[in-house]
């Protein structure tokens, strides 16, 4: 209980209130307010950093892939994510996000996680792997067999 006052009491508040006080008590009324006005821009600052880093994550979270590339007997159809049903195989080229959830059916590809795991760090996935929703393909066309419905899938659930 001790404890739990004593943090209480000494916060950033506290020690400002004691600096202020102690520059009026000395006459130096600017140094007060200049203490004053240095915590109130530097308040205003971080809280137009929070409201600019927040809003920049929303805006990367909410570029979700409009289409899919539905590949059928090496033909190509373009639909949208929720149209595709597990079990089928999808195509994405580099640089696009997959859309689904599902295993890979290359030997080897290199994608993004950024958008899922924060790290820009690209991994390499390998035959039969999960790839997961979001992820980029970074160095090649790959393929993709669905294994959850777009409803299911971890770039559905994690914008929810």
């Amino acid at each position: 209980m001790k404890k739990i006052k004593l943090e209480s009491v000494f916060n950033e508040f506290t020690l400002m209130g004691i600096a202020i006080l102690g520059a009026f008590y000395l006459g130096e009324y600017w140094e007060g307010i200049a203490v004053i006005l240095f915590y109130l821009i530097g308040e205003w600052l971080q809280h137009k950093a929070i409201h600019k880093a927040h809003s920049n994550i929303k805006t990367l979270l909410d570029v979700r892939p409009e289409t899919a590339t539905v590949v059928y007997n090496n033909k190509y159809k373009i639909t949208t994510p929720d149209q595709v049903q597990p079990g089928e195989t999808i195509e994405i080229k580099a640089g696009e996000k997959v859309p689904l959830d599902g295993v890979l059916l290359e030997d080897s590809a290199s994608f993004n996680t950024a958008a899922l795991t924060g790290e820009s760090v690209p991994r390499t996935l390998y035959r039969q792997e999960e790839v997961l929703a979001g992820m980029i393909a970074s160095d090649k066309v790959v393929r993709i067999k669905v294994n959850k419905p777009y409803d299911q899938s971890a770039w559905h659930i994690s914008s929810l």
